[in-house]
């Protein structure tokens, strides 16, 4: 019973993460889509895409989209309008430091006992973002 148990938690969480992959998300500045044009049997949407993902995992995030705008489960037919790629905005310089004449200083508080190797090229390396996105913008129709 208790392995019944164990088998059903592992795929309920392996189920909730592989739905999330594709599940479509708001413009938060960075990814996401916005919706340019709504009608009730169609919309036009810009979907700003983080990676080059397979064309597969582009059309479901597209699809799906289309059904959270548009509100119904059905399939929508999608006509690409147009397929950019654009910098990302994350990756603007920091304006962290102090300007000293040309320059740019920073300072930080570090444990001399520090075990863990936690340098600033760690967290500069933990906080990369992709060097450009992709923006699709589609047409949804039903």
């Amino acid at each position: 019973m208790k392995k019944l148990y164990a088998t059903l938690a592992t795929s309920s969480v392996v189920l909730l993460l592989s739905a999330c992959q594709t599940s479509p998300q708001a413009y938060n500045g960075h990814t996401g889509y916005q919706v340019e044009q709504r009608t009730s049997q169609d919309a036009i949407i810009n979907y700003t895409l983080a990676a080059k993902a397979n064309a597969n995992s582009n059309t479901a995030k597209l699809q799906n989209a289309c059904k959270k705008v548009l509100g119904s489960q059905q399939d929508y037919k999608i006509e690409i309008l147009s397929n950019s790629e654009i910098i990302n905005p994350a990756n603007t310089p920091s304006s962290y430091g102090i300007g000293i004449g040309q320059s740019k200083t920073s300072f930080e508080l570090a444990q001399i006992n520090n075990t863990t190797d936690q340098s600033t090229a760690a967290r500069t390396a933990l906080n990369t973002h992709p060097q450009t996105l992709n923006v699709i913008r589609y047409r949804c129709t039903a």
